[in-house]
């Protein structure tokens, strides 16, 4: 649509309260969020973060890349921190035909309901180029630090049938 999402991309969590990086984006509560973090722990030890979406009481959207890892070192367990809380995953299930970055999307079920809010889909729609679109995301802050949910926009480029392509708005606040 025109409407502009805006500078601070966080109002959109809140609205849906009962329904790679962000660089300078604007820091949101992790209370109202429908945002999930997914911690992955590597077969060496190593752990990485990936962000993912509530869209159930059980179920978090989230990329397939995440969850591959690569044959020198694959990922061998998960959780996913929602609203300050760390939750078991039952199972998680990769697009069939993911070859990143296309289909490049997962379903993580959580081994137990949480009552966080959760970010529906919207179907009534296809998205289209110029569409303004909000994006959140975990991860590390332009000082290095760790674990902020932070929110941004991105304008639609172009869409395909296996992928939706955004570039960065230019706004101050989101990158």
């Amino acid at each position: 649509s025109e409407d502009r999402v805006g500078q601070n991309a966080c109002s959109v969590l809140e609205l849906a309260r009962g329904n790679s990086r962000i660089i300078e984006g604007t820091l949101c509560s992790e209370e109202i969020s429908a945002v999930v973090q997914i911690t992955l722990l590597f077969e060496d030890g190593g752990i990485g973060s990936c962000s993912g979406t509530m869209v159930d009481s059980r179920k978090v959207l989230s990329a397939a890349h995440c969850f591959l890892g690569d044959d020198k070192n694959p990922v061998v367990d998960y959780s996913v921190r929602v609203q300050g809380i760390d939750f078991d995953v039952k199972s998680v299930v990769t697009h069939p035909d993911a070859n990143i970055p296309q289909n490049d999307v997962a379903v993580v079920t959580l081994a137990e309901s949480t009552s966080a809010p959760t970010f529906p889909l919207i179907l009534s729609r296809p998205t289209r180029t110029r569409d303004i679109i909000a994006i959140f995301g975990f991860g590390v802050d332009e000082i290095g630090n760790f674990g902020a949910l932070r929110s941004g926009e991105m304008e639609v480029t172009g869409v395909s049938s296996q992928d939706i392509f955004a570039r960065f708005t230019g706004q101050e606040g989101s990158n």
